[in-house]
């Protein structure tokens, strides 16, 4: 008996589909599965897409596949959806951690249909990119750089900040929040022999001694911190954004 192959809808604008979905990217998808891309044009960068018509048209098309992928454009996947989808084993938000502005996890959860992110894609580039704006923050790169452009090629004087205190080596460095990006960052730090405190009351109390820093208050991190990387994500109601 031949298995069927399974049917995946993908659901997103047209920006999305041509920067996410590479030829070779669906030659993959091709390989083990049909695909159908769903073009919904609305929404905004984090909340769903709340046009009735295009709610209306992902109802339509999801009641016989077994895989959705959604991003910018698409409705949230709702509990009423899953339940004109039988087959329905995953759903997929693209990009990102903002899965819960467009699936309904928790319906997801009590149906057993899997739900996934790309968060650990996105930490890596910010973690890095927050380690390379310390540097330059410590050395007043911009600074420099606005002298330069300006004309002003001379040596700054020794006592400029940036002079002294520019290298990261032995620094305390705070941290508000520690989620994945945070936690990538603590590994970048550690060459740099820096103090690392953070302030994150959603941290486990495993976590200090697992990752090697100190758990503080938000005053503290804002008092005593030599540098201050902000790593938290203000999340808003999909209907605020």
């Amino acid at each position: 008996m031949t298995a069927s192959i399974p049917k995946v809808l993908l659901v997103c604008n047209n920006r999305t589909r041509d920067q996410y979905f590479t030829p070779s990217d669906l030659e993959r998808l091709s390989a083990f599965a049909t695909w159908e891309w769903l073009r919904l044009e609305g929404g905004n960068a984090f909340g769903p897409n709340e046009d009735l018509a295009a709610i209306r048209q992902l109802t339509r098309k999801i009641g016989d596949v077994e895989g959705v992928v959604v991003c910018h454009g698409s409705p949230t996947v709702s509990a009423d959806m899953m339940d004109r989808a039988p087959n329905l084993k995953v759903v997929g938000e693209l990009e990102g951690d903002r899965f819960a502005y467009r699936i309904d996890v928790e319906a997801a959860w009590q149906r057993g249909i899997r739900t996934v992110d790309t968060t650990n894609g996105s930490s890596y580039p910010v973690a890095e990119w927050a380690l390379a704006m310390i540097l330059v923050s410590l050395r007043n790169a911009g600074g420099y750089f606005r002298r330069i452009i300006a004309g002003d090629t001379s040596r700054p004087p020794e006592s400029d900040f940036g002079y002294i205190h520019g290298e990261l080596t032995g620094k305390r460095v705070g941290l508000i929040g520690c989620g994945h990006i945070g936690r990538l960052l603590i590994k970048f730090l550690r060459p740099f022999e820096v103090d690392i405190q953070v302030y994150d009351p959603y941290l486990s109390s495993e976590m200090p001694d697992a990752l090697g820093f100190v758990k503080t208050s938000l005053e503290k991190i804002l008092s005593e911190s030599d540098v201050i990387a902000c790593m938290a994500q203000v999340a808003f109601p999909p209907s605020k954004l």
